[in-house]
């Protein structure tokens, strides 16, 4: 789908969905959330806390769709389809370890590129649209931006203000992943939702308080707010 709207010029901005990102949209009230929220083209389920949900809301969704899966897959078949691709954000030597784990041996039509830029806290701050600016002059059709949520997303905004045409993806520590440089939990722990135990073994310090302070009293609320959805057109019908 995204492949086929790029060749025709229609752009997205993509936002994979975990529980950390759908607090934050759903709950706080930061003057940007409602701007962020109307921005979102189409919405993946990253965390499997979203694909119960949508199953308890009688809405399943095919399934979960990570930005580290979707990185390597999409770049591929951008590149094959000859396509531009770009990579910005991580750490150092991120954009571009994944850049050369990612790229298909042989030939391809397509090209990819790498940026790194200094993003501010605020989403009215000048650096978002001189970012956005710069990354556009290079004429991607598809960018991935790992600067993680909200930074990432504001730089979705202002690359789709200057061009509605190109489709850029927030993918956190995506990058990172794809090159090597943080290890991705077993298969095991993604397919049964506890990827995020894996990730906080290998980084209480930075994960411990968003996941375990910040992020877990959410779950029961978001469970329990899908099955009332799915209750809820019943409940309004009438029997006769």
């Amino acid at each position: 789908m995204l492949i086929a709207a790029s060749r025709q010029g229609v752009g997205h901005h993509v936002l994979t969905l975990n529980l950390d990102i759908y607090r934050h949209l759903a709950y706080l009230t930061a003057p940007h959330a409602q701007k962020l929220r109307s921005s979102y083209t189409l919405l993946l389920a990253d965390g499997m806390p979203l694909v119960w949900g949508a199953a308890l809301a009688g809405r399943p969704v095919p399934g979960r769709v990570t930005g580290a899966d979707l990185l390597p897959i999409l770049t591929r078949a951008a590149l094959s389809a000859g396509l531009h691709v770009h990579y910005t954000g991580g750490p150092p030597g991120a954009a571009e370890g994944a850049a050369a784990a990612v790229i298909p041996e042989g030939r391809c039509s397509g090209r990819l590129s790498t940026s790194a830029f200094r993003l501010a806290r605020d989403p009215a701050d000048p650096c978002f649209r001189e970012a956005a600016g710069s990354i556009l002059a290079d004429r991607p059709d598809v960018v991935f931006a790992a600067y993680g949520f909200p930074k990432q997303d504001h730089l979705g905004v202002a690359v789709r203000d200057l061009d509605p045409s190109s489709t850029i993806i927030g993918c956190g520590a995506s990058l990172e992943f794809a090159a090597g440089m943080v290890r991705r939990a077993p298969a095991a722990l993604q397919r049964t939702g506890l990827e995020w135990v894996f990730r906080l073994g290998t980084d209480p310090g930075r994960l411990g308080r968003r996941y375990l302070v910040e992020d877990m009293p959410v779950l029961v609320p978001l469970l329990r707010d899908a099955v009332r959805a799915r209750r809820q057109p019943s409940e309004g019908r009438i029997n006769r």
